[in-house]
């Protein structure tokens, strides 16, 4: 804290300066001096203001108040109209929004559309990554898929790594990675299950499985993990999902998976 005056320049933004001394004329009005170390320290003050503030701090608007309510309550929260809550799936939102909580782990991804070279798929959750084009685009956190597909009898299918792509050839689904890193923690949620054999899921890379694997007994249900292997992954190898079940009857339906990527 300082005081105006005592020539120690100004405190702001750090600390608030005071004027507890109040500068009088003396001995009578027209024959005070001015001391050089009240202007200086005034200077400073002004000076600090204005570097906190930056260069044109209210932007287009008429000041810095009516640049703040635009998106914030006097409070200081946002402002209804900016932010969203998602529950459930197939949710739609449109322009700039603040998600209240961040994005839920419970939300194994997002749908839609985006104004410019995003194409309909988001994966989310850390910053999973993006389509853009045909290409996957990953950053660290977590691979998502996200669909609903029912499987009956003996079956297996290929399913896209991230996004809700899947098929009944992993060519036609595995995407390539666009960064070197780990792929680690599976897990895979079954939403109904009446299959009378185990249902196998498989991380492939490159056309060929990998230690990531985990079974889903006959009729269970809920989520199911493997969190004990891994894989190093380098640019360019293509990672999938391959789903099997080789005999039985009933049918198994699956909600979704998550794999963490570092």
């Amino acid at each position: 804290m300082s005081e105006i005056g005592a020539g120690s320049g100004s405190s702001y933004p750090g600390g608030l300066d005071t004027n507890a001394a109040i500068e009088v004329n003396s001995p009578n009005p027209g024959k005070t001096k001015a001391k050089a170390e009240v202007i200086n320290d005034l200077a400073a003050a002004i000076i600090a203001i204005e570097t906190e503030l930056g260069v044109d701090p209210a932007g287009s608007k008429a000041t810095v108040v009516a640049r703040l309510d635009t998106e914030h309550n006097a409070d200081g929260s946002h402002k209804d109209t900016l932010i969203v809550t998602v529950s459930g799936h197939n949710q739609s939102i449109s322009g700039r929004k603040i998600f209240a909580s961040g994005i839920d782990t419970g939300i194994w991804g997002l749908n839609g559309t985006a104004t410019v070279g995003i194409a309909n798929r988001v994966a989310v959750s850390g910053i999973g990554g993006i389509f853009l084009g045909n290409n996957y685009v990953e950053g660290a956190g977590n691979l998502i898929w996200s669909g609903d597909n029912t499987f009956t009898g003996a079956a297996s299918w290929a399913f896209a790594i991230a996004g809700n792509g899947n098929d009944a050839t992993i060519a036609d689904v595995d995407i390539p990675v666009t960064r070197a890193g780990i792929l680690k923690n599976f897990y895979v949620k079954i939403m109904a299950n009446t299959a009378n054999t185990d249902s196998i899921f498989t991380i492939y890379k490159n056309g060929s499985s990998t230690a990531i694997t985990l079974t889903v007994g006959a009729g269970q249900t809920g989520i199911f993990t493997n969190l004990i292997n891994n894989f190093p992954v380098i640019v360019g190898d293509k990672l999938a999902v391959w789903f099997s079940r080789s005999s039985g009857t009933g049918s198994i339906r699956v909600r979704g998976f998550v794999i963490e990527f570092n």
